[in-house]
This record gives C-alpha cells, sequence and structure tokens, in this order.
C-alpha cells in the first residue's frame, strides 16, 4: 500500500496525546493502541492510487492542524444541537470534540439484559471485551486504502458508544449518538460497537454536526453483529462544517434471519466518505442499504458499500439518490459479492444522480460479484438533470424558476426521508434537506 508522507505528524500526535486515552493504564489495551499505530505507519492514509479511493481525495488533511488532538482549546463552544434533534424522544449521548458530555445526555432507565455504555468509561473500567471492540474488525480490516483509517483509529479512540442487547430484548427509544465539533479539536476517532443477540431490536442513530463554516476531521468507525432474528434499524445524518473532513466505516454481521437496515444522509462537509461492510452470515438474512447527498460549492461526498450473501436464500437491496449543485461531486460506489454457496440470494442495487449545474459531477461504481449460479442480481444507476418539460410545466403555472427547481429537487429526494429506517428521524431530515433547498434556490452555498 501506499503510505502517506505525513505520518510523522499523527505519530507525534498520538505520543502526545497516548497518557490521556481511556484505558491507558491497561497493558493489553496499551499494547493494542502501539500495534495499530505501526500498522498506520506503513499503510498510511489511503490515496487514488488506492482503487477503492481513485474518486476521493483526502490531501486536504495534509493540512490539518493536529494541535487540538489531546483536548479542547479553551473558549471553544460547540454548535447548539439542531432543534429537530433535541426534540426526538431517545437514548441521547452526546460528544463534544470526542468527548463524552454528560450534561448535554439524556438517559434514561433501559430493560433488563441491555447495555449502553460509553467507551472511555468501558475502557476505564478495564472490560473483559475493551480490546476487542479496539482491535480489527470484520474482514481484518478489509478493503483497498481503509487499513490505515481503521488503524488509526484504533490507536486514537477516545470515546464512542458500546450497545450490548441479551436474547430477545427489545429497546422502546432510539439511542441517539450526537458528534458535536466546536472547531478547535484537529481530529477526532469516534469508535462504536453494537452487539445484538437472539430476537433482539433496536434503533440506532448518528448525528455529526459541526459549526457552518467549521472543519478539522472525523475519522469513525463502528462495528456490530446482529444475532439470529435480531433486528437493528440504523441512521447516520452528516452536517459537518463547509471545510470539515469526514471518513466513516461501519461493519455489520448479519446472523440467520436477522436484519439490518441503515441509511446515510449527507448535507453538509468539505469531503466526505462512508463506507459500509456488510456480511449477511446465515440463510435468511437481509440488509438494506440506502442514503444520499445533496452537495453544492465544492463539496465531495462518497458513499461506498460492500455487502457480501454468505449464505443462501439471503437479500440485500441498495438505493442512493445524490444531487450536486455548483462544483460539487457525488460518488457511489455499490459491490455486491455471491459467494458459492450463497444460492438463492435475491439482491438489488439501484443508484440515481441528478446534477443541478454544468460544474456538477456523479460517479457511479455498481459492481457484481456473483460466483454462485441460482441467484437473481441486479444493478442500475443514471445521471441526469432536471425534466425540463415538468420545469416548463410548473413554469406555466405561475411558480418561479428557483421554486420550480427546489419543487423538482424535492421530489428526487423524497425517498431520503419515507424510506428512513428509523420513522422518528423523519422531521430532523425534512428540516436539514429543506433549509439546503432554501439555500440553494436563493443562490446560497
Amino acid at each position: 500500500m501506499n503510505a502517506a508522507p505525513d505520518t510523522d505528524r499523527f505519530a507525534r500526535a498520538f505520543a502526545a496525546a497516548r497518557a490521556d486515552l481511556p484505558g491507558h493504564g491497561n497493558t493489553e489495551i496499551a499494547r493494542l493502541r502501539e500495534a495499530a499505530m505501526a500498522r498506520f505507519a506503513v499503510a498510511g492514509l489511503p490515496t487514488r492510487r488506492d482503487e477503492g479511493w481513485r474518486y476521493t481525495d483526502l490531501r486536504r488533511l495534509d493540512r490539518l492542524d493536529l494541535a487540538g488532538e489531546t483536548a479542547r482549546a479553551d473558549g471553544a463552544a460547540a454548535p447548539a444541537l439542531p432543534g429537530s434533534i433535541a426534540a426526538l424522544e431517545a437514548e441521547r449521548i452526546v460528544f463534544v470534540d470526542g468527548r463524552y458530555d454528560a450534561a448535554l445526555s439524556l438517559r434514561g432507565a433501559l430493560p433488563e439484559g441491555a447495555r449502553l455504555d460509553v467507551l472511555s468509561a468501558h475502557l476505564g473500567n478495564g472490560c473483559d471485551d475493551a480490546a476487542a471492540i479496539l482491535g480489527p474488525g470484520l474482514g481484518e480490516w478489509n478493503g483497498a486504502g481503509q487499513e490505515g483509517l481503521a488503524a488509526l483509529n484504533s490507536a486514537m479512540a477516545r470515546d464512542g458508544v458500546v450497545l450490548e442487547l441479551a436474547d430477545g430484548v427489545r429497546l422502546e427509544r432510539p439511542v441517539l449518538v450526537v458528534h458535536l465539533l466546536s472547531g478547535a479539536a484537529g481530529a477526532v476517532h469516534p469508535r462504536s460497537a453494537v452487539g445484538l443477540g437472539a430476537g433482539a431490536e433496536a434503533e440506532l442513530v448518528e448525528v455529526f454536526v459541526g459549526h457552518s463554516g467549521g472543519g478539522g476531521w472525523t475519522n469513525s468507525v463502528l462495528e456490530g453483529a446482529v444475532g439470529q432474528g435480531g433486528r437493528l434499524r440504523h441512521a447516520v445524518l452528516v452536517r459537518h462544517g463547509a471545510a470539515a473532513v469526514h471518513t466513516g466505516r461501519m461493519t455489520m454481521d448479519v446472523a440467520r434471519d436477522a436484519g439490518y437496515a441503515t441509511q446515510a444522509i449527507t448535507l453538509g462537509g468539505r469531503v466526505v466518505r462512508n463506507e459500509f461492510v456488510v456480511r449477511l452470515s446465515g440463510p435468511g438474512a437481509e440488509c438494506s442499504l440506502s442514503g444520499g447527498a445533496l452537495a453544492d460549492a465544492r463539496r465531495h461526498v462518497d458513499h461506498t458499500t460492500e455487502i457480501t450473501h454468505a449464505a443462501p436464500h439471503t437479500e440485500s437491496e441498495q438505493i442512493f439518490r445524490n444531487v450536486a449543485d455548483d462544483n460539487a461531486r457525488t460518488v457511489f460506489q455499490g459491490r455486491v459479492v455471491v459467494e458459492r454457496d450463497a444460492q438463492k440470494t435475491n439482491a438489488r442495487q439501484s443508484s440515481r444522480s441528478l446534477l443541478l449545474s454544468a460544474g456538477a459531477e456523479a460517479q457511479n461504481k455498481p459492481e457484481l460479484r456473483i460466483f454462485a449460479d441460482d441467484v437473481k442480481c441486479s444493478h442500475g444507476a443514471t445521471v441526469g438533470d432536471l425534466d425540463r418539460d415538468a420545469l416548463f410545466y410548473l413554469r406555466a403555472r405561475g411558480i418561479d424558476e428557483a421554486e420550480a427547481r427546489a419543487l423538482l429537487t424535492r421530489a428526487f429526494v423524497a425517498d431520503l426521508s419515507t424510506s428512513l429506517p428509523v420513522a422518528s428521524l423523519r422531521p430532523a431530515v425534512d428540516e436539514a434537506v429543506d433549509g439546503w433547498l432554501r439555500r440553494n434556490a436563493n443562490g446560497g452555498g
């Protein structure tokens, strides 16, 4: 792999932060962090020479100020929680610049057999599985170019959530995890783990928010497993500041007759990449991945997915909708792998992109790798602009051009809220989408 030339900067940041990281007094955790940092030194950051990263460039990180890695700058204020997010009826856990904030969090009683913890406390208590949470995930850091990011997260992870449900446990309210960036921290590395037992059910919402013009880098990792017959519904909303970089990776193992549904929506950030790796490991397992982006100015948003059908009678669906305006670029890379024993697989994939200006770009790269012979697999990808006939129809009825374009764009991305796995998040998504459309209708970016 291609080693980044500036890995020494991250090594120095790690050396400065090491004594302040949770669990530093635990020999096993310290050893694991050291090994992860050594691995990052070899792998480095991904570059466009890596096939999976050919469309996304992280060179902006060369200018990243890592001084905020060890602590928040004095006087730095976190952005306020969006009203629609704060109003959610949920078990709310808030992190500010990568650190748990008890005052902003809101936690109630959980049913017996449910455990919701923050990683810093989990590591500090020396829990038996603490080292496993920071260890290599599904596929041993698989994915071209991804190894360095995952290793750096393992080395630098300070906080995140740990959600564990015993067999048959069902949470009545969603778990809402909010990551607020003040702009003072150069980089944060949230690390979360989710484990659902047989028949367990939960909803998980992750929200990443920063000041409108804020920067910094969020390098997030979530690893999980859904036990037999379990159900996990998951949503990710990225609303970073205009100069921020976001790299997120989620890995999930889905057991027999279990289901996992997730949606990722991006409406902010300068460079954003969300990556989802799902393995359907038992017969009857199901997965639904969806999402999209509304990108303007010179923003770049990349959604990359990989679903592996490892057992027979499994089913997956991917639906992504992207909108690009000004000189923005959106990317969708979706891979489906059907292993030799995964007969009777049903896999569907759809990506549609809407370009609102001559300078906007969209890259779609669907991919099927099929090693079984009794399967149903399909994919489709389209790129286009607004329907001129529909635009003319609205203009002819007295609707001005800006409003007509907003109406048609809103209809194009309607699935982003109507198909949300976590229904209670819909008002927040609608609010964010409508705000983006208003800004762009008025010529903002």
